[in-house]
């Protein structure tokens, strides 16, 4: 069984032979310990969609893609495009590359698959769940989802299978723990079946860089309002293309000094503002919006990150009548969710911590968040905003600290132990400032050196940001280092912060660099050639 479609089948079929598939199965004895199970989830990244035949597909993974042949195929209509203008041939031919990968994963206007044989290898029943040891923790259990599904329906197979961890275990409690995209889904299920219960099945909730509070660089894409900042895109390219994606150290020193010629001569300033003013506005909807239809823009887990904008974005995936009917079923479960849940999500959270039922939430910064909104300057993780994932944390643009003035404002109110040592966070304005941590340069990734703290507050020993010296607010992390000494206290200067300043420059000879400019003068001068050749066959005229 690979989806949740099939294996909602085979639960609602025994449910029909058996009533009470877990509820009717005899329950382990009542345990007094004090380790509450854990039910925890992760993002989808690490959940790949698996097809009929078995093969696994990750939409849009580099993977997954002949990006280098791409190129070369469409290039001529790129070339068209920057010469006449017309960039439909060039939207045309790549939606023909591009939406056929997501053919076969699908889901139909209602939001379920379109071939209920694809989807996730995960199964679970009362004698197959089990304790694991995936983040060290003990007892815990995973729950995997199927992230094209709406987080309302996903909450009913959720609270099943909690429900079968009680009963496996003799708890009447667990603790809730979800990352990233997870979020949206446990906050499904706290407001379909604990919020009426008053939160009597949960003990804790846990929320590791939640994108429950939304996701910038998403929403601009999703209303078709992309914005494309030169100095994002230049740190973006730079900290995670270049360091992340390039494996050889000659030749990422080589691309950074193209790089930093290019942004020092306002190259990249004038492709920004060609892409801002010239070419998005052509492709964003003949394009963009398209794909975005094809698969993103109907799987219930991503248009549950959309926090602002909602209306916006469905109008703009959704552009016409009859669009907005064939898809009926995906937009009323996304907007039930919107309203019910992302609009109260704050409230929900709130609400279980007045009950003594402590929330506890790790959000991450460090890195450039994508370029493609206004808010893609201030800190982040890559991937989400820092203030999105802790619910209103206040922080600077990624390369500045706060001014004086506004830390002695802070001290003032007796509130500058909040702000973090590189003066770029302020925690006391989010939503939980005593039990809010922020890790400096993990960078959308989970440290497996956070289960420590994690665990810590799980049982109590680390309830808040002040119990532990060792697990303070703010904590910088460094893969690099021995495991025991990954993850330490944020002090001022960091030997792992980000300098942003230190990758204007290069270790290369000046020599290099008189080469390396010498060549994108070359590569400028055989573009122009090259489009002005176009122009004139275009005109029908011959060049001397």
């Amino acid at each position: 069984m690979k989806t949740f479609k099939k294996i909602l089948a085979v639960v609602l079929c025994a449910a029909m032979l058996v009533p009470g598939l877990c509820i009717g199965v005899s329950a382990a004895d009542t345990c007094n310990c004090s380790n509450t199970p854990i039910v925890y989830m992760y993002g989808k990244q690490t959940i790949m969609l698996t097809k009929e035949d078995g093969t696994k597909v990750n939409p849009l993974a580099r993977d997954n893609l002949d990006i280098g042949g791409m190129v070369k195929e469409v290039m001529p209509n790129i070339f068209d495009g920057i010469a006449t203008g017309n960039w439909d041939p060039y939207c045309d031919q790549l939606y023909g590359m591009l939406a056929p990968i997501w053919k076969d994963v699908k889901v139909n206007g209602d939001g379920y698959p379109i071939n209920p044989n694809t989807g996730i290898e995960y199964s679970w029943s009362y004698d197959t769940v089990s304790s694991n040891h995936s983040y060290g923790f003990e007892p815990s259990y995973l729950f995997l989802f199927d992230w094209r599904l709406s987080p309302m329906d996903v909450a009913d197979e959720l609270h099943e299978f909690i429900e079968c961890v009680k009963k496996k275990t003799g708890h009447d409690k667990i603790v809730l723990e979800s990352r990233c995209m997870a979020t949206s889904y446990s906050l499904a299920y706290l407001y379909k079946y604990e919020r009426p219960n008053n939160y009597s099945g949960i003990e804790k909730v846990l929320l590791f860089n939640p994108s429950t509070g939304g996701l910038n660089w998403l929403e601009s894409a999703f209303s078709g309002k992309v914005v494309i900042d030169p100095d994002s895109a230049y740190r973006y390219i730079q900290g995670s293309v270049f360091d992340e994606k390039v494996n050889d150290d000659a030749l990422v020193e080589t691309l950074r000094l193209i790089f930093n010629s290019l942004k020092e001569t306002y190259g990249l300033n004038l492709a920004c503002k060609l892409l801002q003013d010239k070419i998005y506005p052509a492709v964003k909807d003949k394009l963009f919006a398209r794909l975005i239809k094809e698969f993103y823009g109907t799987a219930g887990g991503v248009l549950a990150m959309i926090r602002d904008n909602f209306d916006e974005c469905i109008d703009y995936i959704y552009p016409t009548d009859a669009d907005k009917a064939e898809y009926a079923g995906v937009i009323a479960k996304a907007k039930y969710y919107h309203d019910n849940v992302t609009m109260h999500a704050e409230d929900i959270l709130k609400e279980i911590d007045a009950l003594g039922k402590p929330v506890a939430i790790f959000g991450e910064y460090g890195g450039q968040q994508r370029p493609v909104s206004p808010e893609a300057k201030y800190c982040g993780d890559y991937s989400i905003g820092l203030t999105e994932q802790t619910f209103g944390a206040t922080t600077t643009v990624v390369t500045e600290k706060f001014p004086d003035n506004y830390i002695e404002e802070r001290a003032k109110e007796g509130l500058d132990r909040y702000i973090s040592p590189d003066k770029q966070v302020d925690a006391s304005t989010c939503l939980f400032p005593d039990t809010t941590w922020f890790i400096k340069n993990a960078n959308h990734v989970y440290p497996e050196t956070l289960n420590y703290l994690m665990l810590s507050f799980i049982r109590d020993k680390t309830p808040d940001v002040w119990t532990s010296e060792a697990y303070p607010q703010f904590l910088n992390f460094n893969p690099d280092k021995p495991f025991a000494e990954q993850l330490v206290p944020a002090q001022e200067v960091n030997e792992n912060d980000i300098d942003w300043a230190a990758y204007e420059t290069g270790d290369a000879t000046i020599t290099i660099l008189l080469t390396v400019v010498q060549t994108i003068m070359d590569f400028v001068k055989l573009m122009v050639e090259t489009i002005r050749d176009i122009v004139a066959i275009a005109k029908g005229t011959t060049i001397a």
